[in-house]
């Protein structure tokens, strides 16, 4: 019975480190996603002001 247990119980582990990662995995592409649009953002809006003073 004691394997039996000690099974159950790295099956246990073995699952909770699985939704882990996937709860990295999203937010690490929820990340990837984000920042670029900032990024693009932010050159869009600098640009803007850079014609906007130029003109």
């Amino acid at each position: 019975m004691k394997k039996l247990e000690k099974l159950e119980v790295d099956i246990a582990e073995v699952m909770a480190a699985t939704r882990k990662l996937g709860a990295e995995t999203t937010k690490l592409n929820t990340e990837i996603f984000w920042y670029p649009m900032a990024l693009a953002t932010g050159l869009v809006l600098a640009v803007g002001a850079v014609v906007k003073y130029l003109l």
